[in-house]
């Protein structure tokens, strides 16, 4: 009787640990894209609320990876979500340099507002910044 109470509640163990499991994403090469199309995905990612992909598939700089997580991502887009309602239309991206930086940003129209979804990379493709700016085609 131990024997069969013992086996069951280490079924029941392994069944919720499973379940508890968040799932893993192998990263990217960034090597094989270019910022352009490293940011779309990214983009992608967070406007199909795909959480752990973006946080995940996507090299991070050092101090955004300290800063953010998937739950960031997830709180900062219900956010947009709740206060502007879904995306009903996107314009061509744009390019630019700021210092160091280059930022990718998308012209982005929701329900009831429109603006930019900028993604800031470093020098070596690394997500460095992710924010919402100004709507504008260029």
């Amino acid at each position: 009787m131990k024997k069969m109470l013992l086996l069951v509640l280490s079924v029941v163990v392994l069944s919720l640990t499973g379940c508890s499991e968040k799932e893993e994403y192998d990263q990217i090469n960034v090597e094989d894209y270019t910022i352009e199309e490293i940011a779309k995905m990214y983009v992608e990612n967070l406007l199909s609320e795909e959480y752990e992909q973006a946080y995940q598939i996507y090299p991070h700089h050092l101090e955004m990876e300290k800063a953010t997580s998937a739950r960031f991502y997830k709180a900062t887009m219900n956010s947009i979500f709740n206060q502007y309602g879904e995306v009903t239309e996107r314009g061509e991206h744009f390019t630019t340099e700021v210092d160091e930086w280059e930022i990718v940003s998308f012209p982005t129209k929701f329900e009831t507002g429109e603006f930019n979804i900028n993604v800031v990379f470093d020098e070596d493709k690394n997500i460095a910044g992710f924010n919402f700016g100004e709507y504008g085609l260029e």
